[in-house]
């Protein structure tokens, strides 16, 4: 008799919890009934039905407490049946934590690279939280820290790391191999299956988005009309490979004809230039005076497209490119920075840079800073820099030139970082310089490489000042460029492919002292070198061992949303 009690208790409890539910009344009329839970500036609900929703608050229009009714009665347990198992804890909730951690924990939940969770909890810890947040806190940041060393990335709402990760790009990236060559062996179909099946595998693949949005945009031509669901296809599948790769300079290109064909001539101008300006050669430079000459003359004669046109003219006599000589498809470049398995999952993209103050101020590239030379700040995207002992802290963004290629950073530093000192004066032509940067080697971590050459030329008023003999990759913009004295010179900026040469360009350290004329308080205080009358021996190895501890790597991230 005493358990049917404890049973028929059981079961009014459950009903009374049930009808304490409470209620959110959305301003689109929607009416949500169950266990709410206040994290930030959203609700999480817990329905009557077992689903679970996150709300903004800014679309609720009235909370009801303890007003909703049951979506239907709970049922009754049998006497002598287990218990029910608990409900689960509401996703972020935490015992012993706050609404704060609540909220964070939710953020980091959603994310979908582990370097996204790190920079989540290592700002909440910086906040100084309670001791029982700081507690949890620390834990989920072990948790992010080690799926971030172990390379995991979601891949079909499921964390893949290590091995298994490599092993999927890896087979992604063969199964693209293997669809170009059916493709070039007039077996365009299979060709097509297999880009499809490596999508299926790895979403995140550059490779085959890149190849599907070409393959449809080269059948989207065939016929007098064209076919425009193809066309639609391509556009889609190539902005999806560019929003992976936003470094690269043949799906902006390739995209650009896609938009001009859609009569889209805008988008199509400002995606060519972007190709023309990231990667400069025959192909992009040939899209982009097409993109231009497509477009209606009033669009060409915008305010915003002016300076792209004169910068496109001066592009043409460099590379021999006429009007009228049609669209070019452009296959990956070498420069691309492409995201893969060479790369820390979550990384849009990354660069170099070196410190220039003992308390933790950098200067890099603009390009690093933005992902272009000249575009606005992007609020997105946050960073780490990576310093030659391994250890990586979040970094701020203090200024960006809009002239020259350079943009000032900040870390704080857990000890004083060693800066190098900035030449007061341009190298000599001929002299021998050694450039330092983290590139992309193919490893899972950018390394520390070296590259030495000479100074070929100075252009003052140019917008690259200094013009050198080097070998470099993408990776290494930004990165510093010294003399025999271990004085910064310049900064590696960018590569200019002319008559079969590549020039590699640098923003010398006069445009830098004009840039921190312009910012004012922003700008750090930095050691100036007068130049010596007798200059030291050049020798790389002792070069590299003082310029190395100043030099970093930039790591690019979108920030969880």
């Amino acid at each position: 008799m005493n358990v049917r009690r404890i049973w028929i208790a059981m079961f009014c409890l459950l009903i009374c919890t049930v009808g304490l539910a409470d209620t959110l009344k959305l301003k689109d009329g929607t009416v949500l009934e169950g266990k709410i839970q206040e994290a930030g500036d959203k609700y999480w609900i817990k329905l009557t039905n077992g689903e679970t929703r996150i709300v903004s608050k800014a679309d609720v229009a009235q909370r009801i407490v303890g007003d909703a009714k049951p979506s239907a009665p709970a049922a009754p347990v049998k006497p002598g049946a287990a218990a029910p198992p608990p409900s689960p804890v509401a996703s972020g909730a935490v015992a012993g934590t706050s609404g704060g951690f609540a909220s964070v924990k939710m953020k980091a939940d959603r994310v979908d690279a582990p370097i996204q969770g790190v920079q989540l909890w290592e700002s909440f810890i910086k906040k100084s939280p309670s001791a029982g947040d700081l507690v949890a806190a620390k834990g989920e940041l072990e948790k992010w820290e080690q799926l971030k060393k172990d390379n995991a990335e979601k891949i079909n709402g499921k964390w893949v790391g290590g091995v298994e990760r490599k092993r999927i790009v890896k087979q992604a990236k063969g199964m693209v191999k293997d669809g170009i060559k059916q493709i070039e062996d007039g077996q365009s179909t299979a060709g097509f299956k297999k880009f499809e099946e490596a999508i299926k595998l790895y979403p995140q693949s550059y490779e085959a988005n890149f190849h599907l949005g070409l393959y449809y945009l080269k059948k989207s031509t065939i016929g007098r009309a064209g076919n425009l669901e193809h066309l639609d296809k391509a556009i889609k599948t190539l902005e999806n490979a560019a929003k992976i790769a936003p470094k690269s300079s043949s799906a902006f290109s390739n995209l650009a004809i896609g938009y001009s064909f859609k009569n889209r001539h805008r988008e199509a101008i400002i995606v060519a230039y972007k190709a023309a300006k990231m990667h400069e050669s025959e192909g992009t430079v040939t899209n982009l005076i097409a993109a231009i000459g497509s477009a209606p003359r009033g669009t060409r004669e915008q305010a915003w497209a002016k300076p792209i046109v004169e910068d496109a003219v001066l592009m043409t006599e460099r590379h021999k490119v006429g009007n009228g000589g049609g669209w070019y498809y452009v296959n990956p470049a070498e420069t691309d920075e492409i995201p893969g398995s060479d790369n820390p999952a979550g990384t849009v993209w990354s660069g170099s840079g070196f410190f220039v103050t003992d308390d933790g101020y950098l200067i890099t590239n603009h390009h690093v800073a933005t992902g272009e030379p000249k575009s606005p700040i992007k609020p997105e995207i946050g960073f780490r820099v990576r310093m030659d002992d391994g250890t990586e802290k979040a970094a701020e963004l203090i200024a960006v030139d809009d002239v020259a290629d350079i943009a000032i950073m900040k870390i704080v530093p857990d000890k004083p970082t060693v800066p190098l000192k900035l030449a007061d004066y341009a190298p000599d032509q001929g002299a021998q310089i050694l450039v330092l940067g983290y590139p992309a080697t193919g490893d899972d971590e950018h390394t520390l490489e070296i590259s030495d050459g000479s100074v070929k030329s100075i252009h003052e008023g140019d917008e690259h000042e200094i013009w050198m003999n080097l070998n470099t990759t993408h990776g290494n913009s930004g990165g510093p460029i010294v003399d025999a004295e271990n004085n910064m010179v310049a900064i590696l900026t960018a590569g200019r492919e002319s008559f079969n040469m590549t020039i590699v360009l640098g923003v010398s350290t006069s445009q830098i002292k004009t840039f921190l004329g312009k910012i004012g308080d922003k700008a750090p205080k930095i050691q100036w070198a007068a130049k010596k009358p007798d200059m030291e021996k050049f020798d790389a190895v002792k070069l590299t061992a003082a310029a190395k501890v100043s030099t970093v790597c930039v790591i690019a991230v979108r920030n969880a949303e």
